[in-house]
């Protein structure tokens, strides 16, 4: 007499499969966003002309970078420079967009059927809130330093 195996077997591709591929791909998706705005960054900064004074220029070469890397304030960046702070800025940002990208890919699969969708939800809270701290940020740095900091 043959044995019938009755156990439940995972749907290949099918619920589980999705969820495990969003905790696992999730946070390296979170590093798209950043990576957008530096290469927006990247884009318009040779594209911008300008004679004098430029917000333009500022937001090439500062608002959208700050964006993608929210440690250099932490770091002191605009106001000290040097390789072992912009390494260390680079270092702890990627790392923080990996744990925000984590920190959604667990959130987004609390429900059974989580998709991409609920992980750009999830991730979205987060990016504004990161995004609005270090915008806040900047309007500080430039209160405070003003010209001297971003070159107006």
């Amino acid at each position: 007499m043959a044995v019938v195996d009755l156990a439940p077997r995972p749907i290949r591709r099918g619920p589980l499969a999705y969820r495990r591929r969003l905790r696992t791909v999730g946070p390296f998706a979170g590093l798209v966003v950043p990576a957008v705005a530096l290469a927006t960054s990247a884009m318009l900064k040779p594209a911008v002309a300008c004679e004098g004074a430029c917000i333009s220029q500022v937001t090439a070469s500062w608002i959208l970078p700050a964006l993608a890397f929210p440690t250099t304030l932490l770091w002191g960046i605009p106001l000290q420079d040097g390789a072992v702070r912009y390494a260390g800025a680079a270092v702890t940002s990627v790392l923080f967009w990996l744990a925000l990208g984590w920190l959604a890919a667990r959130r987004a699969t609390r429900s059974p059927v989580a998709s991409w969708r609920n992980w750009c939800s999830e991730f979205a809270w987060v990016l504004g809130s990161v995004w609005v701290g270090t915008g806040v940020g900047l309007w500080i740095l430039a209160q405070r330093y003003g010209e001297g900091v971003f070159g107006l």
